[in-house]
């Protein structure tokens, strides 16, 4: 599961996995669902 939030004049995602969370903040919203769809394939492996 995947959410976007804007925080100001970035974007923060958290990625749930298993229980646990993940988050990252990134300049565009793009960029935070780049590095989701990365961090999702590095936990499934």
């Amino acid at each position: 599961m995947q959410k976007l939030v804007k925080r100001g004049d970035a974007w923060r995602i958290t990625v749930r996995y298993l229980g646990k969370h993940y988050t990252a903040t990134r300049d565009t919203a793009s960029e935070c669902e780049q590095w989701a769809a990365k961090k999702l394939l590095e936990l499934q492996s």
